[in-house]
């Protein structure tokens, strides 16, 4: 039976590392995700998301590198699990998740798929999400954002129209 307990043991100190090295407070936690929740809660049967520590753990490693000509980061086991929107330039998560979602300007329902100029609104209200994680970092250069999104998968690799139609709701 001790081989359970050193499971949960490790699981535990994974945890605890991943949330010592995530900055957000607990405001800008609610900030994110009360935002988000307002968001997708303007398109059919999206559920509000839930914080992960080891998602945020994740784009935190990303934006700590202030690299601001890096492209998206969905290799190896985020590969499996997540899919991100990143973004500089903005003054805070607010005005960064807002931005995010204009991508609706440019996502045609009558046409459903993927397109460059929506991906970061399909990310966000991608129905079958559940999680969360995020985190900013203040870089010479400005503040670089990053969330990470799971379940999901690369959007930009789907041709089925269906699984837009179904995982993309219209609005309300």
């Amino acid at each position: 039976m001790l081989y359970p307990f050193s499971i949960l043991l490790l699981l535990f100190v994974v945890l605890c590392v991943a949330a010592s090295e995530v900055d957000n407070s607990i405001e800008q936690r609610n900030i994110i995700i009360a935002l988000h929740k307002k968001l997708r809660h303007n398109h059919k049967d999206t559920s509000a998301l839930k914080w992960d520590t080891i998602l945020a753990f994740q784009s935190k490693q990303y934006v700590k590198k202030c690299d601001f000509n890096r492209k998206s980061d969905i290799s190896g086991f985020a590969n499996l699990i997540a899919i991100d929107n990143v973004a500089s330039g903005f003054k805070n998560w607010n005005q960064t998740i807002n931005a995010w979602y204009k991508g609706n300007e440019y996502y045609d329902y009558d046409h459903p798929g993927y397109t460059d100029a929506a991906a970061t609104f399909i990310t966000m209200v991608w129905k079958d999400t559940e999680r969360i994680g995020c985190a900013s970092q203040e870089c010479p250069s400005g503040t670089l954002y990053r969330c990470l999104y799971s379940p999901s998968i690369p959007i930009h690799l789907i041709l089925d129209e269906k699984e837009y139609e179904s995982n993309v709701a219209t609005t309300k």
